[in-house]
């Protein structure tokens, strides 16, 4: 398994690093850089769930939003495996209901945070149909009540709603 990883990320590494692609082709969602900005002046912790190598995702995120000051990366997550979320609850010293997690892919993103008893939030354009769908795959300890946003202001909106929002 090791020596397959290795190879995968040499390969990564000459033909879509080195030719810095990863960070041309890459956009984020509108509205995604002033949303972390207004948690930024919320005085609220930031960290990145990625099954991306850290990296490839800090240079990355420097490019679309800016300074990474306070926010930690957790890579190789091997979402959706529980792991790495409760490594990060552990490491700020929270509980799951004093965290919010946002992600853009469902079926990766929402069942470790759910399971946890962590809010999850999709923003994404592209699972919106899936909702149902997971609701229905997956076993979940209580059912998942999941806000979604396809933009700015929707995220706005249902975060404001969330229990994070209303712990300040």
């Amino acid at each position: 398994m090791k020596k397959i990883l290795i190879k995968q990320w040499v390969f990564f590494k000459e033909h879509y690093w080195d030719s810095g692609s990863h960070i041309q082709n890459t956009t984020a969602m509108e509205g995604a850089k002033n949303f972390l900005e207004m948690l930024g002046r919320m005085g609220i912790k930031k960290a990145i769930l990625t099954n991306n190598y850290k990296e490839f995702v800090e240079p990355q995120y420097q490019a679309l939003f800016g300074d990474l000051k306070g926010v930690k990366i957790y890579d190789r997550a091997s979402k959706p495996d529980k792991k790495r979320f409760e490594e990060a609850l552990k490491d700020f010293n929270l509980k799951p209901e004093q965290v919010v997690k946002i992600g853009d892919t469902l079926f990766k993103d929402a069942p470790p945070a759910i399971n946890l008893g962590v809010e999850f939030m999709l923003f994404s354009k592209r699972d919106a149909h899936l909702l149902t769908e997971m609701n229905n795959r997956f076993k979940f300890n209580k059912p998942a009540e999941i806000g979604f946003a396809e933009n700015h202001d929707q995220l706005i909106s249902i975060f404001c709603q969330s229990s994070l929002a209303n712990l300040r």
